[in-house]
């Protein structure tokens, strides 16, 4: 899958997951912004929609992180995922847990 069309992709389903979110998108995506400044991972997303959120972080990531590395059989290895912040993990570049 192309490398644009994959962010696409993640970014439509993280925007889906955090609008599904219990304590609304806003929340839910100030508290993954808080849990990468915990690991010293500034974001720099921006916050007026749960799109712009979204793509914004994937924009973000397309220095540090090759989704299609990440996600080597596409849609398949992220579908699953129920809670936006578990799908952040996922796109988070290797390693930067251990920064903790």
């Amino acid at each position: 899958m192309d490398d644009d069309l994959l962010r696409s992709e993640v970014a439509g389903k993280l925007t889906q997951l955090l609008k599904d979110d219990g304590a609304g998108w806003y929340e839910a995506a100030r508290s993954i912004d808080s849990r990468a400044l915990e690991y010293g991972f500034d974001l720099g997303v921006n916050f007026d929609s749960a799109e712009r959120f979204a793509e914004s972080l994937m924009e973000g990531m397309r220095f540090h992180v090759s989704v299609e590395q990440q996600f080597p059989n596409g849609i398949a290895d992220f579908e699953h995922h129920e809670v936006a912040e578990e799908l952040f993990w996922c796109i988070m570049p290797a390693g930067i847990l251990s920064k903790a």
